[in-house]
């Protein structure tokens, strides 16, 4: 067992070790958070630093992980950094398609020429599976965090700083997200119009509470009510979010295992 596979290996033993039905789970809830984002994240860690790269299952794995544990607001910048890992092993494997067809003749002719070829035409429509994702993401979390029944404006400011720095002017100690620093000008701008959308969206609940508030009940009450959901819906559910990102690793997972197969058998 080598260097990186052994922190895989652990965290294969945490998954699988855990009961759902016992009373202590949220303290093992969060330590495999805390393991994925020390172990298998860090910058000091062997899985990071090791040459080669870990494999792609690795952050796979991590990724599916958080998905499969009870939703948990902390996990949502964290699952955002290991998909933008894997997105950067998407965009190298369709480098390495693109340099199989212009510098090795054989592939031209060859069984895989037309796998290549797609991969190129359909990764722009990836990229904006990647992104969707990722705009979700923060979205989904930022409805939560404000619709909780016992909300923490904190941890709301908090996490909007985290998703969207450059719309708080004051947000002078800004440490940013990986994702943040693969978007182009125009991906950025488009997270911009995202982050625009929730404040007005956070704005128009608050107008809308404060007038159908009933006396003795705190402002969150109508938060929790059924003309509140209508009114204002989430932007996905859990369930939907898990489908988006479980389809595109599947994508992810198959061209990287076939592309590298065939760098294996180039000749």
């Amino acid at each position: 067992m080598n260097e990186y596979e052994e922190p895989l290996q652990q965290l294969l033993h945490f998954v699988s070790s855990l009961d759902l039905e016992q009373a202590g789970f949220a303290f093992e809830h969060q330590s495999i958070y805390n393991y994925i984002e020390q172990t298998i994240i860090s910058s000091t860690s062997n899985v990071s630093i090791s040459a080669p790269p870990p494999p792609i299952t690795i952050w796979a794995l991590a990724a599916n992980t958080i998905l499969g544990l009870p939703f948990k607001h902390d996990s949502a910048p964290l699952l955002l950094d290991i998909l933008t890992i894997i997105e950067t092993y998407r965009t190298r494997t369709i480098s390495q398609a693109e340099k199989l067809l212009t510098l090795n003749s054989y592939h031209k002719s060859s069984a895989n020429k037309d796998f290549l070829e797609k991969l190129n035409v359909s990764s722009t429509s990836w990229r904006q599976a990647y992104l969707t994702i990722i705009q979700t993401c923060c979205h989904s979390d930022m409805y939560h965090l404000w619709t909780e029944s016992t909300p923490s404006i904190t941890n709301f400011l908090i996490h909007f700083n985290k998703f969207f720095p450059f719309l708080n002017e004051y947000c002078t100690n800004q440490v940013p997200l990986l994702f943040h620093l693969t978007l182009s000008p125009s991906e950025r701008d488009t997270l911009v119009a995202t982050g625009l959308d929730i404040a007005e969206w956070v704005i128009k609940s608050v107008q809308w509470a404060e007038n159908n508030i009933v006396e003795g009940e705190s402002l969150w009450s109508p938060f929790q009510s059924n003309q509140f959901s209508t009114l204002f819906p989430s932007p996905c559910t859990n369930q939907q979010l898990i489908n988006m990102i479980s389809k595109y690793l599947r994508h992810v997972m198959s061209i990287v295992e076939r592309v590298d197969n065939i760098l294996v058998k180039s000749p």
